[in-house]
């Protein structure tokens, strides 16, 4: 149901209750009033889109939606506490903003990995520092700037971090002394823990770490000071506990800058734009340590990893692509939004600074893509999708504000195929009625699709992992083995990619995680098609001290050692000749 923005008035039936088969219930931005009625029988719901209208009463029961994805009610008159969300195991995102909601956020928000939660302009308070594991990911909106916040956020960026006393038993205080803040200034403080595999080169300046070195979970953070404002915060570490601080800003810390720990100081002394990383530990007996790494160096900075010999794709044909699509293929009509995930640009409070992920545990390899959008001047009409090839919507983004520009990157999955659509619920698309809005799907700066002229809807094919899987490795008649062998760098999937192109879509990508450890991937591909394969480095330094082959039926299509620096590429098959 989508009924958005017609001055509907009135209240919703409690006939609505019938509607089992509903999955959407969107009608925002209408004036509708009254109590929300029950919903715990709409079990298939996975978007409630209610906001800005006239609801009041309390929030009803929704325990039982296990498939809801988005509950949307900001800006209505909703009283009473936050329902419990134990059970909706699918939630991604949680809006409540400006309505007269009280008490505090429940415990169950710690579970359901949010990734977008709005609770600024009502009158919840407590804390959310439970939460904290999942700042650093998550879109979070909260009253907190005052000097008495009303909900605290100790690890948010921005907000006012309020200090507690320690249990001595189990933790000691921990100090971050700074005479002379910049605006610029932020700082996170990690627990870390330091895996088998980790190494340590010292040369009294710098420190690097192996692959898979270390693992964290965000303790504190904090920034956006007044310029010139000294800082004083005090932090409860637990002990023992291995300890990260991190801090960013354009100026150089100087000799009564430090964090500290008990009695012991570790200057904040630094010539690289102010931008620090210190590890020390804390013993059984709540003691400050330096031994982590041995000995303390006084300044330490992110180094690639030591490099020997570069790798690099070595192309076997002269042909290169010449141009990306420019206008937006079609994929049929507008599918039934599943229950996957929602995700939002980061907005309100800021994410704490993140340390750089290249040292830290990562996640399996994922498919990234990029979707700049310019909205026209009805932003509010717009909204996007990412579907799985089965038509089970992954990923979308609505409510977005008129004639602005976003910057959005969606991670998905790189073992599925995709497709994006962007809808515009008035049917005039987003050029050039009422302004020239437009988008542009891309990966790694090449074009999936682009436009805004259109009607409902325009899909764009992404691709991805699109291609048959042979069976015992080999492929059906009309289609050859491709066998990517590939050994990177040590900077893994946040810096390490491959991809095959052909007809302007992605049709293969590396579904293994890219490091210094050898990785072999086989798949079928039309042998009559012209294929453009694609090395991306994100750091810019090629892939250093690593090797690979790229093998199409009988015939090497290219190999190397790495010697490139943002990408390289090649092309195959007998459609290029």
């Amino acid at each position: 149901m989508n009924i958005v923005k017609n001055n509907l008035k009135g209240s919703i039936p409690q006939e609505i209750s019938l509607l089992q088969e509903l999955t959407v219930l969107n009608i925002r931005v209408n004036d509708i009033s009254g109590p929300l009625p029950p919903l715990n029988n709409l079990v298939n719901l996975t978007h409630i889109l209610i906001n800005n209208n006239d609801f009041d009463g309390v929030i009803p029961n929704i325990s039982t939606l296990s498939n809801l994805n988005t509950l949307d009610i900001s800006d209505n008159d909703f009283q009473g506490n936050l329902v419990d969300v134990a059970n909706l195991t699918q939630l991604k995102t949680f809006k409540v903003s400006g309505n007269k909601l009280s008490g505090e956020v429940p415990l169950s928000f710690r579970d359901i990995h949010l990734e977008t939660l709005h609770l600024e302009r009502t009158m919840l308070n407590g804390s959310v520092d439970f939460l904290c594991e999942h700042i650093p990911t998550m879109d979070i909106d909260l009253d907190c700037y005052d000097d008495i916040p009303e909900i605290q956020c100790n690890c948010c960026v921005g907000c006012t971090y309020v200090a507690r006393e320690c249990d001595l038993s189990s933790e000691v205080a921990a100090h971050i002394d700074i005479t002379e803040a910049a605006q610029d200034f932020t700082w996170s403080v990690y627990s870390i823990r330091i895996n088998d595999d980790y190494e340590y080169f010292d040369d009294d300046s710098y420190i690097t770490w192996g692959s898979n070195a270390t693992e964290r979970v965000l303790v504190a953070a904090g920034g956006m000071y007044d310029e010139g404002e000294t800082i004083n915060i005090n932090i409860c570490l637990s002990f023992p506990g291995d300890y990260l601080l991190t801090t960013e800003t354009n100026r150089t810390f100087d000799n009564d800058d430090a964090l500290s720990v008990g009695d012991y100081a570790i200057p904040l002394i630094g010539s690289y734009g102010g931008d620090q990383y210190l590890i020390f530990s804390i013993d059984p007996e709540g003691l400050p340590v330096h031994d982590v790494p041995t000995p303390y160096p006084t300044s330490l900075m992110m180094t690639p990893y030591p490099t020997t010999s570069p790798m690099s794709i070595v192309p076997t044909s002269s042909q290169k692509p010449t141009s990306f699509r420019t206008n937006s293929p079609t994929y049929g009509g507008t599918p039934t939004v599943g229950t996957n995930k929602t995700l939002a640009p980061t907005a309100g409070v800021y994410r704490p600074t993140a340390f750089p992920t290249d040292i830290f545990t990562r996640a399996d390899a994922t498919l990234c893509i990029d979707i700049q959008l310019s909205t026209d001047a009805f932003g509010e009409e717009t909204t996007y999708y990412i579907y799985k090839k089965d038509d089970t919507a992954v990923a979308t983004k609505t409510s977005f504000d008129s004639n602005m520009m976003y910057e959005l990157e969606e991670c998905l999955d790189s073992n599925e195929c995709y497709y994006f659509t962007i809808v515009d619920e008035f049917d005039d698309g987003i050029c050039c009625n009422q302004g020239r809005g437009n988008y542009t799907v891309t990966m790694n700066g090449r074009i999936l699709g682009q436009g805004g002229e259109f009607n409902s809807s325009e899909t764009v094919n992404i691709g991805g992992s699109c291609s048959p899987e042979p069976e015992e490795d080999s492929c059906q008649d009309g289609y050859a083995l491709l066998n990517v062998t590939m050994k990177a760098d040590w900077g893994g999937p946040s810096q390490n990619g491959w991809s095959i192109w052909s007809n302007n879509q992605i049709v293969a990508v590396n579904t293994k995680v890219l490091d210094n450890r050898v990785s072999s991937e086989l798949v079928c591909l039309l042998e009559t098609e012209c294929y453009y394969f694609y090395l991306d480095d994100s750091y810019g330094d090629g892939w250093n001290s690593a090797d690979g082959m790229v093998q199409f039926g009988d015939e090497i299509v290219g190999k190397g050692d790495g010697d490139f620096q943002f990408t390289d590429e090649t092309s195959f098959g007998l459609g290029c000749s």
